[in-house]
């Protein structure tokens, strides 16, 4: 819990984390941590949060375009970028990952 006694979502950081003014366009990454309290607060506004999954949809030299959970796409500035720890985001399928569908049977043998 933080100070305000809200429940704080934590996610389980899989690898290196780096800020996230370093993505590059297309590339898809998790929040790890919001490092100041000021932009936690502006974040909270816009729709992202630790533990959320966003897609950068384009960049340039000082402005970085991505794509909240909620779906629209939000502006940063790469400098308040840089207090935004990320890391490299493993879909649960794809080449080599077990679908976790609750559907899903035991081949017969």
């Amino acid at each position: 819990m933080n100070v305000n006694g809200t429940a704080v979502r934590r996610s389980r950081v899989s690898g290196p984390t780096r800020a996230l003014g370093t993505i590059v366009r297309g590339e898809s990454v998790r929040i790890v941590a919001i490092l100041s309290p000021a932009l936690r607060e502006m974040c909270r506004d816009i729709g992202l949060h630790e533990g959320d999954v966003v897609q950068c949809r384009g960049a340039t030299g000082a402005v970085l375009l991505t794509e909240v959970p909620a779906g629209h796409i939000v502006a940063l500035s790469r400098e308040r970028a840089s207090a935004i720890r990320v890391t490299d985001f493993v879909p649960d399928t794809g080449n080599g990952r077990p679908s976790t569908a609750f559907n899903q049977y035991l081949p017969a043998t």
